[in-house]
């Protein structure tokens, strides 16, 4: 199983994951930002792409984080719909948030 690149990306995917948990912002962005570039088609990507927002908006880099929201939402895929409802939400809070 080691060698199947599905089961690669999904371990990747899952580091990225656990950096961030461990609030380990910086490695978790250079983490998933490799795991983006190395595995595009991956069914990971839309979380992928939600948990680098959310470190950039851990480390306060709030543009960036908006940014990567606005990017999930644009994708038109069916499968990840609840990704895309918590990309919507981290923006408009941000969003809000940046008007206050």
């Amino acid at each position: 199983a080691g060698d199947d690149p599905e089961y690669q990306a999904k371990a990747y995917y899952d580091m990225g994951r656990s950096l961030f948990m461990l609030a380990q912002y910086d490695a978790t962005i250079r983490h998933l930002t490799q795991f983006v570039q190395s595995y595009p088609k991956s069914p990971d990507l839309i979380d992928s792409l939600f948990w680098l927002g959310q470190a950039y908006e851990k480390k306060g880099e709030v543009d960036r984080a908006k940014g990567f929201y606005k990017k999930i939402i644009a994708m038109e895929t069916d499968e990840d719909a609840s990704v895309r409802l918590k990309a919507k939400k981290s923006l408009r809070i941000l969003e809000e948030a940046s008007r206050g």
